[in-house]
């Protein structure tokens, strides 16, 4: 149609006039059909509160995710990560990501199986102004719990594997109340004990520090803390 430009929807069925006949539109499918999907692709304007820029193909998304779990029982191993989808299209989604290979393009979220690398959940990621991180809570841990959650993974006695992005004691705490386990790498800004934090241990050596049922390791190697 926007090839096509005529004055109306029904006049690219018009059987009247040979010079205004379009002949494609006529194969593909009935006026009526047309019209009757076509008021189903009402969306909210960009002014709505109900709106989302992954809105046009947001549908498609959870209806994949709807069918990679039906079809598959997931092993006990999981693992959370992003993903850089590359694009030029003009959205307020489009990040730039220099370590990423397509540098330009709409980030996803990615609930997987460690050992196949089968994609149990996805997420779009709408960047601040579309998806804020509610007050007091970090954003890595929103995501993974919303995978779980969206997914029905949690309370099964799942191990989720994290990079520190998204590890954190608060994130550890909250998936062992839902009986599903964390081990992951975290930030030195994250909120951690002192012992662990202050340790300098000498090379080939680690740091354990245990706070209730979490299991801390600083290595020297690369000064890194995991949480188990």
């Amino acid at each position: 149609m926007d090839l096509f430009r005529k004055v109306s929807f029904e006049e690219y069925w018009n059987k009247h006039s040979q010079t205004q006949s379009t002949t494609w539109f006529l194969c593909m499918f009935s006026r009526n059909r047309f019209q009757h999907i076509l008021k189903f692709k009402k969306l909210p304007k960009r002014n709505d509160p109900a709106y989302k820029p992954s809105q046009r193909f947001k549908t498609l998304l959870d209806f994949v995710n709807r069918k990679v779990l039906r079809y598959y029982n997931p092993r006990r191993e999981l693992a959370v990560d992003e993903s850089l989808v590359g694009t030029k299209e003009k959205t307020s989604m489009l990040q730039y990501i220099p370590s990423k290979r397509s540098r330009f393009g709409v980030k996803f979220w990615m609930l997987v199986e460690s050992v196949t690398g089968y994609v149990l959940q996805m997420d779009v990621h709408h960047r601040k102004r579309f998806d804020p991180t509610p007050v007091g809570t970090l954003q890595g841990t929103n995501v993974v719990l919303n995978l779980m959650k969206n997914s029905h993974l949690l309370e099964k006695s799942f191990h989720v594997f994290a990079d520190r992005f998204f590890a954190s004691l608060n994130l550890a705490n909250k998936l062992f109340r839902e009986r599903t386990y964390l081990i992951g790498t975290m930030k030195t800004n994250r909120p951690m004990p002192q012992m662990t934090k202050n340790a300098r241990p000498q090379a080939g050596n680690a740091v354990y520090t245990r706070q209730r049922q979490n299991m801390l390791c600083c290595f020297s190697s690369s000064y890194s803390f995991s949480i188990i």
